[in-house]
């Protein structure tokens, strides 16, 4: 039985976190040394950020065919990244966050009640149009 795909391998922040996590791979020549495998890999631009989401999945479906050494190189990355996504999406739902000011005062409505308390979407929507309304960047979000 293939198990689903997690939702966060979906999200844009997932494409970040494989980015960050090729980069690494990469750095370390792979997992110490950079085989002929890699190399291929390399050349055939399976690296790229969209083609290892790609790859990932079909690792995660049992549907993956490029051989065990390339295998383990996109898995190492995506489990990474994944891990990386889930804690970030994780923390965004887990706080409450707040508007402040440039000077570091909370900010207030018109009716003089603190921007506190907020999730983060809600946060950053309001501060986006506090900061179009005022026509500079005068807001900002602050976890609480």
């Amino acid at each position: 039985m293939i198990k689903p795909i997690p939702d966060v391998i979906d999200k844009p922040q997932f494409l970040k976190f494989v980015e960050v996590y090729t980069k690494k791979f990469r750095a370390n020549n792979g997992f110490g040394r950079w085989l002929h495998e890699y190399q291929d890999m390399e050349a055939r631009g399976l690296f790229k950020p969209a083609i290892v989401k790609a790859l990932y999945k079909k690792i995660l479906q049992d549907n993956f065919h490029l051989g065990f050494i390339r295998e383990q190189a996109i898995y190492y990355i995506g489990v990474f990244a994944q891990d990386a996504a889930e804690a970030y999406y994780k923390a965004r739902e887990d706080y409450l966050y707040k508007i402040t000011i440039i000077t570091g005062e909370t900010a207030v409505d018109d009716d003089d009640d603190e921007y506190t308390e907020l999730e983060y979407d809600e946060a950053i929507e309001i501060c986006k149009a506090l900061n179009d309304e005022a026509e500079e960047e005068l807001f900002f979000v602050k976890r609480m």
